[in-house]
């Protein structure tokens, strides 16, 4: 086994010192610029995740302290507090409790953010120390301050260590794992350690099951099975149950729930929100990348004189593999990490931040090249000094170090604090970058204070303002970043926020950058960050230049599409088709111009045109998934339900958990009493959004139907604990009651769902019967008017109104004409109400008229 070495031979007792003063150095800068970057995409749901389980500490602290253990550990609790939001809030919990940690005890001081954000800066500084302090033990301080320092002034990783996301937890799990399991094959004491930490990890996100490959690997490397055997038997047994612990939604049915998570995980990319699209070498891909992309992000984002001690590391690693089996550890790390995101099947929507781990790894070896180069420069140095050559050994360390840290702190001082943008000098910078192809930003952080600032003193309070998060910026205006008067939605907008992640650029965003002119935008290094355009004098420039374009001959066709989509945008549908099927003139067989008229087909309930329109393009279908739900949405709209089923089936076929798709069939084949198989899609549906009350109801409402009193109670339960007042819930339970001979909880539920919407047909006319069959016929004729002035040609309430009117002998001829109208609203039951009610009652009535 290798033993730790300095470049003196052994390790200095001052090491774990500097480590501390290393660690509270990246603490207090990190710390000092913590709110600086803008809130970014994931962050205002695990924020509020955090807000969720400190308020279930709070309430079963107080359950605890009068005796009743049991309630803040039931299934339904802790679902409600630990399962917030999973369709997007989708990662273990072991993060989010260190940002509630943090956030409870410095939220007075750091305000809300900055206290939610102080969990990742401090792992971000732990991960710091750790590299300094493991590197220092075998390659000497100045290596240790190689490696912290690479780490430390990389762009990329110093902008994730501000954001409360999972990305620098992981990162220093990582790192902690490898450490600990190649101490571990050293001394025992620290495979306990280990497992520990590896269960941390599991608990943190779905990418450390990567974990093991490396350590097999490096096991099978130097044939080390022996001392493997203690760490990898308690990681078997400890890491589950560390990751298990740290998840109380788990813990009702740990093995579904665990299961749910790996397959939701595996399978991301056939999610509804695998439409997250990435723009890569000039191309636009949607949540899957070349298989290159780790490698050239690699070499774009990494400084280049960290990433050429990198490379240099690696060729020494890799020369002799066993002649330096930690460093040997190390590189297999990156190289695990970096060949499972070259998989076809592995995610690649956010670049850099999907293996952001990897990078601890390369300060490592980068830090390995540093120690293999001082010697040189040593005797390069030693040659230029002459009599001083014997200050050649620490001199020549000294400017291998400047020539690392001193660019790397220029660059990073000067990008801040868009470190998020960062590309180095490989690939020309932000702007090379740009002219390259590569994605200028990606997660919202240019969304910052200055940022802020400029929409709140840009736009014109009660402003709408259309942007690809709407959520977000709703978030910063419960921050109070973003002044409340503003209205962020699509419908309607003046304004129109565009986001350079161009891989989520739509049609319309492309024609907009090219005619309009923004108010205002946000830039850095010449490259735009967003821009904010004056939505209606847009689209009116798109027009205007356009149609002075199309008066030229042999214009192209793609100007036409260009002005329906600034008709699209203005809500004119006719003029946006007559524009579309003049380029379709021009270019019968373009794909987006069809499938834009099709939607505008649709939304004139013109199915069979579209259905047409979109069967020319047979043989030039460019994207089956959109091809096909345009038929299947105009065949649903026919009536020709198998045939729309078809074309759905065709969707799951690339989509294969596509809520939207299963939700349809869910209702198609509910509407055809085929109940087992719309459970089956409703429940896919269920599967990706927990939260979706419609689907919940839905499911409901079956099993009602089918006589599964139970489970249907269960579902609307859920319901009501996420939408109190959700009415055709509220309703349903009401019929639950009254099937069950409860009249006063019926008419409890009935009056619950009329107070949330007074036009709910059915509880009116259920709550009437109610009132009818209780004798209370004043109250039963109310509603029954109340459903009829909604429904005038509703069977039950003329049936109703007309059992009221029998009671009372002068409203017999009321009672006949609600009748007469009921046998004509029902054919079928006609002459069952003639024999029965219609002629018997012209008999008495006719007797009462001639005595």
């Amino acid at each position: 086994m290798d033993k730790p070495t300095s470049a003196a031979g052994r390790v200095p007792k001052y090491l774990p010192y500097l480590s501390v003063a290393v660690g509270l150095a990246a603490l207090l800068l990190t710390v000092a610029t913590l709110e600086d970057l803008g809130i970014t995409t994931d962050e205002p749901g695990y924020y509020r995740s955090c807000l969720k389980q400190i308020e279930w500490f709070g309430q079963a602290g107080e359950a605890f302290a009068d005796g009743k253990w049991a309630e803040p550990l039931s299934s339904s609790v802790l679902d409600s507090y630990w399962n917030y939001s999973p369709e997007f809030n989708v990662h273990p919990h072991f993060y989010k409790l260190c940002s509630s940690v943090t956030l409870t005890l410095f939220g007075r001081w750091l305000g809300p953010m900055g206290a939610y954000r102080l969990s990742p800066a401090i792992m971000f500084a732990l991960l710091v120390a750790l590299l300094f302090q493991t590197v220092g033990r075998r390659y000497g301080t100045a290596a240790g301050f190689w490696a912290a320092g690479a780490f430390l002034l990389m762009p990329r990783v110093f902008g994730h260590a501000h954001l409360g996301a999972t990305d620098m937890p992981l990162s220093l799990l990582w790192f902690a794992a490898a450490a600990s399991f190649y101490r571990a094959l050293e001394s025992r004491r620290w495979a306990a350690v280990f497992a520990v930490v590896y269960g941390l990890a599991l608990a943190t996100k779905f990418t450390a099951f990567i974990i093991p490959v490396p350590l097999v690997l490096f096991v099978l490397l130097t044939r080390r099975f022996r001392q493997a055997v203690l760490p990898l038997g308690l990681a078997l047994v400890i890491s589950p149950l560390v990751m298990l612990s740290l998840n109380p939604q788990w813990w009702h049915d740990p093995f579904e729930r665990i299961f749910t998570f790996i397959f939701s995980s595996i399978t991301r990319s056939r999610h509804y929100y695998s439409d997250a699209s990435i723009h890569y070498l000039g191309k636009d891909y949607v949540f899957f990348l070349p298989w290159h992309h780790s490698l050239v992000y690699t070499a774009f984002t990494v400084p280049p004189v960290a990433l050429a001690g990198f490379l240099y590391g690696s060729y020494k690693t890799l020369r002799n593999p066993l002649a330096d089996p930690w460093a040997s550890h190390m590189l297999l790390h990156w190289l695990a990490l970096t060949a499972v995101m070259m998989l076809p099947g592995s995610p690649g929507h956010d670049g850099v931040r999907l293996f952001l781990p990897s990078f601890a790894f390369i300060a490592v070896l980068s830090a390995k090249g540093f120690h293999h180069l001082v010697p040189h420069a040593r005797e390069l140095l030693g040659r230029l000094l002459g009599r001083l050559k014997t200050r050649a050994q620490p001199l020549a360390a000294s400017v291998l170090l400047g020539l690392l840290v001193v660019p790397a702190a220029v660059v990073l001082a000067r990008l801040h604090p868009y470190e998020l943008c960062y590309y180095n000098v490989l690939a020309g910078g932000m702007s090379g970058a740009d002219k390259l192809g590569m994605e200028t930003t990606y997660w919202w952080d240019p969304v910052n204070g200055s940022a802020c600032e400029l929409i709140n003193t840009t736009l014109p309070d009660s402003s709408v303002i259309s942007t690809r998060n709407n959520d977000l910026f709703r978030f910063l205006q419960e921050l109070g970043r973003i002044k409340p008067s503003l209205r962020f939605d699509v419908m309607y907008p003046e304004y129109y926020l565009i986001y350079f992640r161009q891989g989520i650029f739509r049609d319309l965003d492309r024609v907009i950058l090219r005619y309009g002119r923004p108010v205002c935008e946000v830039q850095k290094n010449r490259v735009p960050l967003l821009k904010i355009y004056n939505y209606r004098e847009s689209v009116l420039q798109i027009l205007a230049d356009v149609n002075a374009r199309t008066q030229s001959p042999g214009h192209p066709a793609s100007l036409h599409y260009e002005a329906a989509l600034a008709y699209e945008a203005l809500n004119d549908v006719i003029p946006m088709l007559d524009e579309l099927k003049r380029c379709l003139e021009l270019k019968p067989r373009d794909f987006k111009a069809t499938i834009l008229l099709s939607d505008a087909l649709l939304r004139l309930n013109r199915p069979k045109e579209s259905i047409a329109l979109l069967e020319r393009l047979s043989g030039n279908i460019e994207d089956p998934e959109s091809w096909n739900r345009r038929m299947a949405s105009a065949h649903y709209q026919l009536g020709n339900h198998l045939r729309a089923v078809y074309y759905l089936n065709e969707v799951l076929k690339v989509k294969s958990l596509d809520p939207e798709t299963h939700a349809i069939l869910g209702q198609i084949y509910y509407v055809q009493r085929n109940y087992q198989k719309a459970i089956e899609h409703l429940k896919l549906t269920l599967y990706i959004n927990q939260d979706d009350v419609d689907i919940l109801h839905r499911i409901g409402s079956i099993d009602r139907e089918t006589g599964n009193i139970p489970e249907a109670r269960r579902y609307f339960e859920k319901v009501l604990e996420l939408e109190p007042g959700h009415p055709e819930t509220l309703t349903d339970l009401g019929m639950l009651a009254q099937q069950e001979g409860d009249t006063g909880g019926a008419e409890s539920f009935y009056l619950r769902a009329l107070a949330a919407d007074s036009t709910q047909v059915v509880a009116s006319g259920k709550l009437a019967r109610v009132y009818l069959e209780s004798g209370r016929k004043d109250l039963a004729e109310k509603y029954y008017q109340a459903v009829l002035a909604t429904e005038p040609d509703d069977f039950q309430a003329h049936l109703g109104l007309a059992a009221v009117c029998l009671d009372d002998s002068s409203r017999w001829p009321e009672a006949l004409e609600l009748l007469r109208t009921a046998a004509r609203l029902d054919p079928e039951k006609a002459e069952y109400l003639e024999n029965n009610f219609l002629i018997p009652l012209q008999r008495k009535i006719a007797d009462q008229a001639n005595p």
